[in-house]
């Protein structure tokens, strides 16, 4: 009895275990850097990773009661409006009120928004409403540099300060947003992370909703330092080089801000 004991103790140490379903979104707009980062960064974490798009979550209802997590990567919202609107935002809203989570990224973080005001004034100018609306205000963007197409001219390193223990990290950062809201609108929304050296705005937050949480993201959290540099194309390596050693000096800080908020 004692062997057969230890024997399934043992063989339950050793049984591989597995995290979240996650579902990540591919289609017109995704980039795919980012497609690529957000793939490799929850596989890493043990989850079981989905590539799906439009059709997948317009169509196949099984997805809403079959998986943890959607994320939305970066690229461009608006063909990800122009795809998921009505039926598909639909579906995704009913999938976090049941209980799920979404993760938006850049323009995944835009998306979730009510409100999209990305590069006011230029000739990239998006001002238009959204329809998931996970967070009742604005992304409101670039954050920090205006948006180059195509190149890195537009990607720094973000200072973030984590509002969960005080440190600050460096993340890769390309054209995303903060989150601006007026006081009146404040419940459900907390702020888990600030830009360090843009007045405290917001970088990342977490809206409730119903049973489940949006998590939307200015910075590109699971991009690090070696991701940088096996994606990007070789006429951006020395643009990316002084940014993505920043974000190298403090992953592992960032490593444990992102254990506990996911």
């Amino acid at each position: 009895m004692i062997k057969c004991f230890w024997t399934i103790i043992t063989l339950l140490i050793f049984l591989p275990t597995f995290g979240a379903n996650i579902l990540v979104y591919n289609d017109n707009g995704v980039d795919w850097s980012s497609l690529q980062w957000v793939s490799i960064f929850f596989k890493n974490r043990g989850d079981k990773v989905k590539n799906v798009n439009a059709d997948f979550l317009i169509n196949n209802l099984e997805w809403m009661t079959q998986y943890d997590k959607i994320v939305i990567p970066g690229g461009a919202d608006c063909p990800y409006h122009e795809k998921l609107k009505g039926t598909g935002c639909r579906n995704i809203k009913k999938f976090v009120e049941n209980g799920g989570t979404y993760i938006g990224i850049c323009a995944g973080g835009y998306f979730g928004c009510k409100k999209v005001e990305f590069a006011l004034g230029t000739g990239l100018e998006v001002n238009e409403y959204r329809e998931l609306a996970f967070f009742p205000g604005v992304a409101r963007g670039p954050m920090l540099k205006p948006y180059v197409y195509d190149s890195e001219d537009g990607a720094s390193a973000a200072k973030v300060r984590s509002l969960t223990d005080g440190s600050i990290f460096y993340s890769y950062h390309n054209e995303g947003s903060t989150f601006v809201l007026d006081e009146i609108n404040q419940n459900g929304i907390e702020v888990l992370a600030e830009y360090a050296d843009e007045n405290n705005s917001p970088a990342v937050i977490r809206c409730k909703c119903g049973k489940g949480q949006a998590i939307l993201s200015g910075i590109h959290f699971e991009a690090d330092q070696k991701l940088l540099y096996s994606t990007s194309p070789t006429k951006e390596l020395n643009k990316i080089k002084p940014i993505a050693e920043k974000v190298g000096s403090t992953e592992e800080i960032k490593k444990r801000f992102w254990e506990v908020i996911l």
